[in-house]
């Protein structure tokens, strides 16, 4: 069932409306008053975030292996200049070397069935001294957002359920994604703990179901609902509460590129 409504309901789902928050705040960051040449969304999916991250860029591409998702995207973002959409492997992308200023990949690598190969890319398309935006589900999530494969995965197992609910490949270790980084001389200068316990406590296993259920469709992009405020409140709140923990839904990088 497809549900197709006018503003973006996902900005609703306090993980996702995290997510959203730390990718706008840090475009702001790198923009700095001025537009971006060229920036890259590497696995935009039915193009959500182009609208808000074309703002801060004089060119954006954004691409997806799902073509289907691409031909929304470009009707979502129709009425915006300057975004280019093409269909792409991740592993395999076709744009030249040192191409983009700055690349964004919105929990992208944990469906790639090679994720190093996706990192090189992604290192490889970025210009010297560009920056690099990943984000990505953490395998170290609360014990209160997937009780069941908290579990499971003490044992190298896991359910199609909670952390594992979205076709993921694999749910990312920090240490190990930092030594891939590291391996491309991309320089972690920041890294965020998204949506701690009270945010997994609240999703925990509804939005999995909820998305193999209905597939929401947004139809304008760069409008939020009304009811947002709700949402930033329990945002604001969860990381208040849970700062030191290291435990979280999601995990980001502020990446800089350091090859010569």
């Amino acid at each position: 069932m497809i549900f197709s409504p006018r503003v973006n309901l996902k900005l609703l789902v306090p993980s996702y409306r995290t997510r959203y928050l730390l990718i706008r705040r840090l475009f702001e960051r790198l923009s700095a008053g001025e537009l971006i040449p060229r920036a890259f969304n590497l696995g935009t999916g039915q193009g959500e975030y182009d609208y808000m991250v074309k703002g801060f860029c004089r060119e954006l591409h954004a691409c997806d292996i799902n073509v289907h998702d691409i031909e929304h995207a470009r009707e979502l973002n129709r009425d915006q200049s300057g975004i280019i959409h093409a269909v792409q492997d991740a592993q395999e992308l076709t744009y030249p070397t040192d191409f983009f200023d700055v690349v964004l990949s919105v929990d992208v690598i944990e469906h790639v069935q090679d994720c190093r190969k996706a990192v090189q890319e992604m290192s490889r398309v970025c210009k010297p001294g560009g920056y690099v935006i990943v984000t990505a589900p953490s395998l170290r999530f609360p014990f209160v957002y997937d009780p069941v494969n908290w579990v499971l995965n003490r044992f190298d197992r896991h359910a199609g359920i909670g952390a594992w609910a979205y076709g993921h490949f694999r749910l990312i270790d920090e240490d190990e994604i930092r030594t891939w980084f590291a391996e491309e001389r991309l320089e972690v200068l920041d890294c965020f703990h998204l949506s701690k316990h009270l945010v997994g406590l609240l999703e925990m296993y509804w939005m999995g179901l909820l998305r193999s259920l209905v597939r929401f469709h947004t139809r304008t992009a760069g409008i939020e609902p009304s009811p947002v405020w709700i949402t930033d409140l329990l945002v604001k709140l969860d990381e208040r509460i849970f700062r030191s923990s290291r435990h979280s839904v999601g995990i980001a990088f502020l990446l800089r590129n350091e090859k010569r």
